[in-house]
């Protein structure tokens, strides 16, 4: 018979009061074999679900780092959607008036082109017009930024040679000079001018721009 301490009496398997004040005994009780305590499945059932609950909070966090980072691009660090497309629509307006500017650039510079041309062939008249009143034979023809003005001298050969260095040359390079300035003065500073002294077609000498080339 086992005997354990309890309310201060004696306690058996198998009585069920006190031999000395006759007074009822608790009764010690076994765990039926085979099965765990309540408090132990408890124990394992809070521990299991808390378990689970870690798993899907560390699972969660992507997520939630995903959805943190989406709506912090609402917050105040960004501009709202309307500020972001108000701009694009100023970017396209000035893309468009960039566009603009360079078609209207290449018209301008055709309308410039188209000018200067008249203007360089007007000033070439006007040389050979010039030139021809004082009873010399003379061309002049303006391509690509280049006066190119033909003197052809119907004189003696022998003549002109001797005076093509100390006469002629001189004059035409100042002649050329003198021309060169005046397209500068009139806004086209590009324009070359070129004037040959010939005689019978063959090149004596040469000028540019207020040099003797030749």
């Amino acid at each position: 018979m086992t005997e354990k301490e309890t309310l201060g009496h004696p306690v058996s398997d198998k009585a069920v009061s006190c031999p000395e004040c006759n007074q009822p005994l608790l009764q010690e009780t076994k765990a039926p074999q085979g099965k765990k305590p309540r408090r132990l499945v408890i124990i394992v059932a809070a521990v299991a679900v808390c378990a689970i609950a870690a798993a899907l909070f560390l699972l969660a966090r992507p997520a939630m780092a995903v959805s943190a980072a989406i709506s912090g691009l609402e917050g105040p660090d960004l501009p709202p959607i309307q500020e972001i497309q108000a701009a694009k629509e100023q970017y396209d307006a000035l893309s468009g008036l960039q566009k603009g500017f360079v078609s209207n650039s290449a018209l301008l510079n055709q309308k410039y082109e188209e000018r200067k041309t008249e203007d360089c062939t007007k000033k070439a008249n006007q040389i050979v017009s010039t030139i021809r009143a004082g009873g010399i034979g003379c061309t002049a023809t303006y391509e690509n930024d280049v006066l190119h003005i033909v003197e052809d001298f119907n004189v003696n050969y022998s003549l002109v040679m001797l005076n093509a260095n100390t006469i002629v040359g001189p004059n035409i390079a100042s002649a050329s000079g003198t021309a060169k300035r005046g397209f500068e003065e009139m806004g086209y500073p590009e324009v070359s001018v070129i004037i040959e002294a010939r005689i019978s077609g063959v090149v004596i000498c040469t000028a540019k721009d207020g040099t003797l080339t030749l």
